[in-house]
């Protein structure tokens, strides 16, 4: 048998009338309450889904740099409600990869009352662009100084570390890179945070990043 399906004009998903031919071709009504059941499950099909809500949005982290002056220290104590992250600029990095510098005990006197996670920066050893270079450009040095970093995150409960290297050019983009990469799959494993600072996109140097 082949079932017929007629619709009422402006009806479009519920039917009006259900026809089924017979062996001898004559059509006959189907009956009410295959009709009935024929009629419900159209309803239900056609029942729209309730939509999930929204995801709520995230709040941005706010991290505060500090050179750990007075004036910094005094400025730090009235905002500390509306920052989640502090990053005093203690520890340079050095061409062999060693790691060195400290934490101001005031300073991390006042991220403990406010109870801000430490996130220090990481600047090449006196900003120097040779000691920058040489230190990129050796494999060694940059696996150790980012085996240095765990271990200091680990040993002083900081939650993690910014790097600020100054005087990057373009041709150190590549070993740059590679040391980001390696950096963030150590950080990943030992559970700690990696921020990376980076410049304005201005002048040259934008060509490094």
């Amino acid at each position: 048998m082949m079932p017929l399906l007629r619709r009422t004009v402006g009806q479009a998903f519920l039917p009006a009338v259900v026809l089924w031919k017979n062996k001898s071709g004559r059509q006959e009504c189907l009956p009410h309450l295959v009709l009935a059941l024929f009629l419900a499950a159209t309803s239900l099909a056609a029942k729209p889904k309730t939509p999930k809500p929204a995801p709520r949005p995230t709040a941005p982290t706010v991290l505060a740099f500090t050179l750990g002056d007075h004036t910094a220290l005094r400025s730090l104590a009235a905002p500390a409600n509306d920052m989640d992250v502090l990053s005093p600029q203690a520890f340079s990095a050095h061409p062999d990869g060693r790691l060195t510098g400290r934490i101001p005990p005031d300073v991390a006197a006042a991220a403990a009352k406010g109870r801000l996670a430490m996130m220090p920066g990481v600047f090449n050893a006196d900003f120097s662009v040779e000691a920058l270079r040489s230190l990129l450009a050796s494999r060694a040095s940059r696996a150790r100084l980012a085996v240095s970093l765990v271990a200091a995150a680990q040993r002083q409960h900081l939650r993690g570390f910014v790097i600020d290297f100054e005087g990057l050019s373009r041709a150190q983009r590549q070993h740059y890179t590679a040391f980001l990469s390696d950096l963030h799959a150590r950080f990943h494993a030992a559970g700690l945070r990696l921020g990376v600072a980076v410049p304005a996109p201005v002048g040259t140097f934008r060509e490094a990043f």
